[in-house]
């Protein structure tokens, strides 16, 4: 319930050391308790700057003070008036395919890199280029509707798309309100 807009981070970790650090505007459906995600955006355009700085000095205390020595890390925060606060944190890549929209937004592949880490290799962590705005719009359904991939208008720009449910499947409650049932990246924010 703080006041501030969202935003996801997205690091990654080496011998205790954050080494790279990705932000996201994470935008909610409005009407819904708890925030559900219906975009985010890459590169932030609030964790921007100073705040930026900011996330990723509050997110190096907290992966030292949570022990986190290698691999990926997903942080949930809101950036108040008395600077960044955390909401969540979790040793793990992000769920819903942030890591899809790090490498479509700057090349850099964290999926990548945690198999390269897991299979005992070096993660490469470096940026394709300067980076450019891409969106990851979630796609929506009420729990108990019949899926059909075709309700969803996939813009021709798309760079990708995926479904979690096949057509005529009954779209299940996770969270009883929306449930999330596919993704799309779009470039622009």
């Amino acid at each position: 319930w703080l006041d501030g807009p969202e935003v996801s981070a997205n690091v990654f970790v080496r011998e205790g050391r954050v080494v790279a650090c990705l932000h996201s505007d994470r935008l909610t459906l409005e009407g819904y308790p708890g925030g559900l995600p219906r975009a985010h955006v890459m590169p932030s355009q609030a964790a921007d700057g100073a705040a930026a700085v900011a996330v990723g000095a509050l997110l190096g205390r907290v992966v030292a003070a949570l022990g986190i020595r290698q691999g990926p890390v997903y942080a949930q925060l809101k950036l108040t008036g008395g600077g960044p606060r955390l909401i969540e944190v979790s040793p793990r890549l992000d769920g819903c395919h942030i890591w899809r929209l790090a490498r479509a937004a700057s090349g850099i592949d964290l999926l990548g890199a945690t198999a390269d880490l897991l299979g005992g290799g070096e993660p490469g962590l470096e940026a394709a280029g300067p980076g450019r705005p891409v969106t990851l719009r979630m796609l929506h359904r009420p729990p108990g509707e019949v899926f059909r991939e075709a309700d969803d208008a996939i813009p021709g720009d798309a760079l990708g798309h995926g479904c979690h449910y096949r057509d005529g499947e009954v779209v299940r409650p996770g969270n009883g309100l929306m449930e999330t049932v596919g993704w799309c990246l779009v470039p622009g924010a």
